[in-house]
């Protein structure tokens, strides 16, 4: 874990800008983050996901961005911005 860690670090580290990432950066963040998630918790995760995610998280990661101009009010769900803005996460 301790390697796949430094590999996400240095990936950070050359990212012009957290957009720059887009969909692919989304769903590998979402791949890392679910990871860490116990078999319990990743049982009950995916028995939320919508059908069309076909049972993987990742898919679902970069929907706030998918639909911001469909859906304006998702654009303040984003974390960086929230986290900008001072706002609990």
């Amino acid at each position: 874990m301790g390697l796949l860690l430094l590999l996400l670090v240095a990936v950070v580290a050359r990212a012009p800008a957290a957009h720059a990432w887009g969909r692919e950066g989304h769903y590998m963040t979402c791949k890392i983050a679910e990871s860490f998630l116990t078999e319990e918790a990743s049982t009950a995760v995916k028995g939320l996901l919508p059908e069309w995610a076909g049972g993987v998280l990742a898919e679902t990661c970069s929907w706030a961005d998918d639909h911001r101009k469909e859906f304006p009010w998702s654009i303040e769900l984003h974390a960086l911005r929230r986290l900008r803005r001072g706002l609990p996460v």
